[in-house]
């Protein structure tokens, strides 16, 4: 998305909404269920467009952006666009942070996503060096 089509939609009010029109729908964030969703009559703070009460299993994903409650398939596009624009900067200084306090309750996610993360880099670096190690043995 390049930034006259972003400019093009925003509103530089700093109440109320801020897009005059849906952002889009996130491609890169698939977060959200009953616990993080709600099939209730609902507006998507960022645009102002409304949803009516759903079906069960049709739950709309719920996420805040700057303090406004942003309804995912609707304006979730932006936190792509976020991503794409600031990820390392973000990881960077998250990581920093839990470095500080690791043992913080906040961390509990991430702990448990390293953890995973880690897990399956030596599981395939592991298989890395088994075929180096094979390699080098046919030249031996």
């Amino acid at each position: 998305l390049d930034k006259e089509v972003l400019m093009a939609k925003t509103i530089s009010s700093r109440r109320g909404i801020l897009f005059k029109e849906p952002f889009g729908k996130s491609e890169r964030f698939k977060f959200g269920n009953e616990h993080e969703g709600t099939l209730e009559d609902i507006t998507c703070e960022l645009c102002g467009t409304n949803f009516p009460e759903r079906q069960e299993g049709h739950w709309l994903s719920l996420a805040s952006f700057l303090g406004h409650q942003c309804i995912m398939e609707c304006c979730g596009k932006v936190f792509d666009l976020l991503y794409e624009e600031s990820a390392q900067d973000f990881t960077e200084q998250l990581l920093i942070d839990f470095s500080k306090a690791h043992d913080k309750n906040d961390y509990k996610q991430l702990r448990y996503r390293l953890a995973e993360t880690l897990k399956t880099w030596h599981q395939e670096a592991k298989k890395s060096w088994q075929g180096v190690q094979e390699l080098r043995n046919l030249f031996r």
